[in-house]
């Protein structure tokens, strides 16, 4: 799984006119490949969330979690707007959530 760098959560915030301040060629110019990380499927109501620290990728427990209990996540960043994440998945992985 290719998983973009996200950059810190004002990045998705709008200015007065309702403009997003960065292209999408400017957002999504960072990415990095995490093999294991490529084994979580997505879910629209995901039980882990993914935490980016440098070279890592960290998978944490969103929920209280079951033996054996498939761990999921979103694909794309929680903290962008609804109507950007819909684009995104839209975009990127051909549905919507």
């Amino acid at each position: 799984n290719a998983y973009r760098c996200s950059p810190p959560v004002n990045e998705y915030a709008f200015t007065a006119n309702g403009s997003q301040p960065q292209a999408d060629a400017e957002r999504h110019g960072l990415y990095g490949l995490f093999l294991l990380g490529s084994l979580v499927n997505h879910s629209c109501a995901p039980n882990v969330n993914k935490v980016l620290l440098g070279d890592w990728v960290f998978l944490r427990a969103a929920q209280d979690l079951q033996q054996g209990e498939e761990l999921t996540q979103f694909y794309c960043d929680v903290r962008m707007p609804f109507v950007m994440r819909q684009k995104e998945l839209c975009e990127l992985f051909l549905f919507f959530c």
